[in-house]
């Protein structure tokens, strides 16, 4: 593996997805022995290959895995060693989807990046069946189109069915939203010491000025979790040992920091 990013452990096998895959997006062992399974997504631009790999969720039967360079949810059946893939395409109106978390079985959450809604809840045909949400700027730009926010305020989400609360955390600031959904309400946006993410405004870009915030959020039953950077930009260009997150902020459900875990690395 080049980049692993994303890890998920559902029973006895362990799921890791790389970023960077050379041949293979998505890699499974069996749990705690670590005896390799399988490997599967498939790096090529052929049928039933994936040009690359954001996030992989899985299910009773098998693993979702989007590719944003094709616009599909790729959905792997996994029996044993044996796979069968089934794709679908993303609805049209969806811009350059970076991230997406399960709702209720047949149905998707994923971040709007049109910048008019915070997010998008796709049907099992992965075509929009509502959005919800804003982006919480406190100070925004009238001049600056909702496209470039969105661009800025892009973010990682995860959903517990158990609790019904969805949370979102910004990449590039240190600002996390926890909606629910099952209410259709905002229940909080924790605004970091970091600030909002920041960025500057260029030929119809939004680059960020700010820092790495989040990288990973997951809402358990009782607290959220989430991995968080805090380095500026010009630090990490200075000084590449520092990529990556070094803290672990724990919230209750409501959003209130409960513990901080400082990690011996990045």
């Amino acid at each position: 593996m080049r980049y692993p990013f994303r890890v998920r452990i559902p029973d006895s096998c362990i799921y890791v997805m790389d970023l960077h895959g050379s041949e293979y997006y998505c890699h499974q062992w069996d749990y705690p022995s670590m005896r390799y399974r399988q490997s599967f997504a498939e790096k090529g631009r052929g049928p039933g290959e994936l040009l690359d790999a954001e996030n992989l969720r899985l299910t009773s039967e098998g693993c979702w895995v989007l590719d944003a360079n094709k616009a599909k949810m790729n959905y792997f059946q996994i029996h044993g060693n044996d796979l069968s893939l089934m794709e679908y395409p993303l609805d049209r109106r969806l811009i350059r989807t970076l991230d997406f978390d399960l709702y209720n079985d047949s149905l998707f959450i994923v971040p709007d990046y049109t910048g008019k809604r915070r997010f998008d809840i796709l049907g099992p045909d992965a075509v929009i069946r509502e959005s919800r949400g804003t982006i919480p700027c406190r100070n925004r730009d009238k001049t600056i189109s909702d496209l470039v926010y969105a661009q800025a305020w892009r973010g990682f989400l995860d959903y517990n069915p158990e609790n019904g609360l969805l949370a979102i955390a910004t990449q590039l600031g240190d600002v996390m939203e926890i909606y629910s959904i099952q209410g259709d309400s905002l229940v909080n946006v924790v605004y970091g010491s970091k600030g909002e993410p920041r960025f500057e405004y260029r030929n119809g870009q939004a680059i960020p000025c700010g820092i790495m915030g989040y990288s990973d959020i997951q809402v358990g039953s009782r607290f959220i979790y989430a991995l968080f950077w805090g380095h500026s930009f010009r630090d990490i260009w200075r000084n590449e040992s520092i990529e990556g997150g070094n803290q672990i902020r724990v919230f209750d459900l409501s959003g209130k920091p409960i513990k901080q875990y400082i990690l011996d690395r990045y």
